[in-house]
Order: C-alpha cells, then structure tokens, then sequence
C-alpha cells in the first residue's frame, strides 16, 4: 500500500471530519481531521489499513493544542500522522487505548504535560508530573507563568 491509498482511505472512512492533507516528502504524510473523529480514525489506520502507532506527540501551538498520532507502515517504509487541533480554554480528547492499549501512557503523559483532558481513560492518575507542581501547571504550555518554589 502506498501513502497515497492509505490518505485516499482515511478521507473516504472520515469523509466531512477530513480536513487537510499535508505532505512533508514522500515517506511522511499529515492528515488532519476533526477531534471528535480521531477514535474512528486510529481504529481505522491501525486495524483496517495495519498502521504501527510509534507514538503520539503534543504541542501548544496559536491554533490551539496539537495532538500528533504517527503511525508507521513498514510495508512501505512511510508514515501517516493523523493532526487534531484542541481548544486552549478546554482542551479534550477521547482516549484512543481501548483500540491501542499501550496508548494509555502516552495519553497519560500529554495530560500532564499539556493539561488535555483524555476522556474515557483508563487510568487518569497523575504519570511523570512532579508531585509537586500545581495541578494546574502544565510545563509544555505556553505562556504560563512558572511555579513559584516556596
């Protein structure tokens, strides 16, 4: 399979939530598609199209905060990253772990890092944030003000 068929799939199981397409080179691939459709998707591109999750990646960007889904195919040696844009007041995902449950920990750690609230997650514990940080500190956002130690 080709990064052209594997986009070409997404946007016909997504259909109106498919928002864009960006294509860095021809091994790396960007769909960005609505948040509310990323559990069909992932569930899609993992277990229709054989997509490998490597991982899941966050940033806090003008647009809102930015969640990456980058899935490898090694038949073909590319990868296809599935780009949802959270809202910066209230930033909310559905958990994609019941499709990948090793997603968890990612999922987890975007939580405490990003201040995105997963939804449906197993475990919703604090996972590599220091204790002693406020809870509502979250340090890969920007333009927040920095704990103060006492």
């Amino acid at each position: 399979m080709t990064p052209d068929n594997v986009v070409e799939k997404i946007e016909e199981k997504i259909g109106d939530d498919y928002l864009a397409l960006r294509k860095q080179n021809e091994k790396r691939y960007y769909v960005e598609i609505e948040a509310a459709s990323i559990v069909e998707a992932v569930q899609f591109v993992y277990q229709e199209l054989e997509g490998r999750l490597a991982t899941i990646t966050g940033r806090d960007t003008e647009a809102g905060i930015q969640l990456l889904y980058h899935f490898g195919f090694e038949s073909g040696g590319f990868f296809v990253t599935l780009r949802i844009i959270l809202d910066h007041e209230s930033p909310r995902v559905d958990s994609i772990h019941e499709v990948i449950p090793g997603a968890a920990y990612v999922e987890r750690e975007i939580s405490d890092f990003l201040g995105v609230k997963v939804e449906n997650i197993s475990d919703s514990s604090k996972f590599l944030k220091f204790d002693g940080l406020p809870d509502d500190h979250y340090p890969l956002r920007q333009g927040g003000e920095e704990p103060k130690n006492e």
